[in-house]
């Protein structure tokens, strides 16, 4: 149950909703493009100058984001050697065409089978996809294969109370038996990680952690609301959702 795939089906209704839910960005910031553009900047910025701090090469080599949706951290990054990977990657290269930058390679495929050789990207970003994928544990092998030895992985996906998770195990097995429940969230992301089963899913891929950030604090941060009382409050805070854990993993040696 650590990283169990889900079926082809199940991945291919959750890839339509999120490219729906993605068409429905795109019309909706069709006027705000250059606040788009300006927080994709933001982000690739604050992402390389992390990663520069810590001494890895954002520049050179060759840098590779799977799952690089609309508006991924490697249309922004500073490196003349890029490749964006992702299933939907002919939609979000028409949907978001104005962002999507030419001199990047692009390539439709999927994470469990990346079309790269071993040991040939020096930095590869992974960006709240781990959630989506079909086969988490075959995504994280590829990963480490195509890294080279000295190469870093950027890890970052949403960690919930573990109650999530086996809400999200009986929405896939009502899935199996033909049950498409309505529920926020869960129709798109075929898993909802606790962070445990995120570094031991790393570990068991042949990937070492070697710094994390974020997750679930000892006291979440949950934002005031005025119709809340305490008691609901301390219950939203206790059974937690959508915490970002940040993650720097190398290549165990092969």
């Amino acid at each position: 149950m650590l990283g169990n795939r889900v079926s082809h089906k199940r991945w291919r209704f959750a890839q339509q909703g999120e490219r729906e839910y993605q068409q429905r960005k795109a019309l909706a910031t069709a006027d705000h493009q250059q606040v788009i553009v300006a927080h994709a900047i933001a982000n690739a910025s604050r992402v390389s100058a992390f990663l520069g701090e810590l001494g890895y090469p954002v520049s050179a080599g060759l840098v590779v984001e799977v799952g690089s949706g609309a508006h991924g951290l490697i249309w922004k990054w500073p490196a003349t050697r890029r490749i964006a990977i992702d299933p939907l990657a002919v939609f979000y290269r028409s949907a978001f065409a104005y962002l999507q930058q030419d001199n990047v390679t692009v390539l439709a495929a999927w994470g469990e089978q990346l079309p790269l050789k071993d040991a040939v990207a020096d930095i590869i970003l992974s960006d709240n996809v781990l959630d989506h994928v079909q086969d988490p544990s075959a995504y994280l092998k590829e990963c480490a294969r195509v890294l080279k030895p000295s190469g870093i992985l950027y890890f970052t996906v949403d960690v919930h109370h573990s109650m999530y998770w086996w809400a999200g195990v009986a929405y896939n097995a009502l899935f199996r038996l033909g049950v498409r429940a309505t529920l926020p969230a869960f129709p798109n992301h075929p898993f909802h990680f606790t962070e445990s089963r995120v570094l031991h899913l790393l570990g068991a891929c042949g990937l070492q952690t070697e710094l994390r950030r974020g997750g679930r604090p000892h006291r979440p941060a949950t934002p005031e609301r005025p119709s809340e009382g305490a008691v609901q409050r301390s219950i939203r805070r206790l059974f937690f959702k959508n915490a970002r854990v940040e993650i720097l993993a190398k290549p165990l040696p092969r």
